[in-house]
């Protein structure tokens, strides 16, 4: 579509409708590379409806309990030519507590039962559901030896620190509301995550770069150049090859380079988390690791 205006009528050249929300994101980008999901979630109304069916089309695995009310739709705007877009994200169905409960249960039996590799919580918590929502699931699945993922933002994040999980994704701003760090300081940021909890953090900032923290070790990359239809979900993208890269045993540094590549590919489809494998594998080798320290 043109750029985008504060008024008169945009006219769309094409559209998509797909499933989305970061969990679908991200389990789309493990599919593409091989690794098999589960998405848990929830499901409201006649957009819920559309949601799994357009899963079960792509072959995602997608177990969502039905509440009430209405599946949000999140609208982007994408503009032509101009690298810009716009997300409109509703609040989405209220949750109650029984509901979000039965929820948690579910992943619980999943981990005593399936061993899963990792377990990613991603994303905002519904309307009706405390900050700390995510943390029964990440504090078992840890206690299990279970590699655990948060990718959230402000109190959720905070409360997640708190379970020490096994890698927290976050971009600069968000890292640094977290933790109190100057929001120009990606690397400080990822340092005071790892001080609050975080066995691995990887920062991401709005130029492209991304700086991730393990340990004594420090490294950093900047997204190569490529040409972009829309940047949505890029950063689901980079964190499924991150953590795939992850469960095969790959250095942060090939992690990171990987996560990179998908996330750079990922930008160049209209779909969000997905991305062709031929042009990661050819931005793979275009991605330059420093050492920060």
């Amino acid at each position: 579509m043109p750029d985008l205006r504060d008024e008169g009528v945009l006219r769309a050249s094409s559209e998509l409708l797909s499933a989305g929300g970061k969990g679908l994101n991200v389990a789309r980008g493990l599919g593409l590379l091989g690794v098999p999901t589960e998405v848990l979630g929830f499901a409201a109304g006649a957009i819920g409806e559309i949601v799994l069916s357009r899963a079960r089309q792509e072959g995602i695995r997608l177990t969502a309990s039905v509440v009430s009310g209405e599946t949000r739709v999140a609208t982007v705007l994408v503009c032509h030519g101009s690298e810009k877009s716009l997300v409109v994200n509703p609040a989405g169905p209220f949750v109650h507590a029984d509901e979000w409960q039965g929820l948690v249960d579910g992943a619980l039996r999943r981990i005593e039962l399936s061993g899963p590799a990792a377990v990613i919580c991603t994303g905002s918590l519904p309307p009706g559901v405390a900050p700390n929502g995510y943390d029964p699931i990440l504090e078992t699945a840890r206690a299990r030896g279970i590699v655990t993922v948060i990718d959230a933002s402000g109190a959720v994040l905070k409360a997640a620190l708190q379970t020490q999980p096994s890698l927290v994704k976050v971009n600069c701003t968000e890292a640094s509301q977290a933790v109190g760090q100057d929001r120009r300081d990606c690397l400080g940021a990822a340092q005071q995550l790892l001080q609050g909890g975080a066995g691995c953090a990887v920062v991401t900032n709005g130029s492209g770069s991304v700086v991730v923290v393990e340990g004594s070790t420090a490294v950093s990359a900047a997204a190569p150049r490529v040409s972009v239809r829309s940047s949505t979900g890029a950063g689901d993208a980079f964190l499924a090859a991150f953590v795939a890269a992850r469960l095969a045993g790959d250095p942060i540094e090939r992690c990171l380079v990987a996560g990179i590549a998908a996330g750079s590919a990922s930008v160049a489809d209209l779909q969000p988390g997905r991305f062709s494998m031929d042009m990661m594998q050819r931005l793979f080798r275009e991605v330059v690791i420093t050492h920060e320290f």
